[in-house]
């Protein structure tokens, strides 16, 4: 039976979450709502719900945009996730 996270081929990963994590933890330091955080970072709020949920990944390109919009650096941001991924 498939995993009920597999939805269009995505499965909840370990990482995934991980990376979700991060951007709730984000979200919640700026005091912003999910819907007010995808509009600060120019995404619909399903982007910001399945990427917090552990069920969509974020690539790499969507990183660099993400940091830029909160007005850091990929590198500080991606030095920040690790500490999630460790």
């Amino acid at each position: 039976m498939p995993s009920p996270f597999s939805i269009l081929g995505m499965a909840k990963t370990p990482t995934n979450a991980a990376v979700g994590k991060w951007m709730k933890d984000t979200r919640e330091a700026l005091r912003m709502s999910q819907v007010e955080f995808a509009r600060h970072i120019n995404r619909k709020p399903y982007f910001v719900v399945k990427t917090e949920l552990g069920e969509r990944r974020l690539d790499v390109i969507e990183f660099v945009d993400l940091s830029k919009a909160l007005g850091s650096t990929p590198r500080k941001m991606f030095d920040r996730l690790l500490t999630y991924l460790s």
